[in-house]
């Protein structure tokens, strides 16, 4: 089942990622999807500081692998938008970090696709017709309707 949201800048995007945050269970692993500033990380932010409160979520492009944790939660971020090959995904230790967080959200994740035995959620982020507009298509099966939660 794919839900669609259109939102009409970053705040509604975080905020669609703070209420997804609560509806998914732990050790979820979530796939983000779209073009370079359609806004995955925007995504992340909101869903990371609805888990931790009070974390400075920005994007691990150079880094890989941005970790956030307080004594309830693990959530590890990955872009892996500069990796070439599934071989290199699988020595950062993808597996790895997915089995020890609590939740995993990964940008550009074809590359460690086949490295992926667990089920996913997939969120893709379409850019809108408007500037600051955006098309979330969200993937899982959740029986959640933001609009609820808010």
């Amino acid at each position: 089942m794919i839900i669609e949201y259109i939102t009409g800048g970053p705040r509604q995007t975080e905020q669609i990622g703070s209420d997804y945050a609560r509806a998914l269970p732990r050790h979820s692993v979530i796939l983000l999807t779209g073009d370079l500033g359609a806004g995955k990380t925007c995504f992340a932010r909101g869903f990371i500081n609805e888990l931790i409160p009070g974390s400075i979520v920005t994007s691990p492009t150079f880094t890989l692998v941005n970790e956030y944790r307080d004594n309830r939660y693990t959530v590890s971020h990955l872009d892996l938008y500069r990796l070439k090959s599934g071989p290199e995904a699988a020595e950062l230790g993808v597996e790895d970090i997915i089995e020890a967080s609590d939740y995993t959200l990964i940008e550009w994740p074809e590359i460690a696709l086949t490295l992926l035995d667990v089920p996913v959620y997939r969120v893709r982020i379409l850019m809108g017709a408007e500037e600051n507009q955006r098309i979330l298509q969200i993937e899982g099966e959740l029986k959640w309707n933001p609009s609820e939660s808010a």
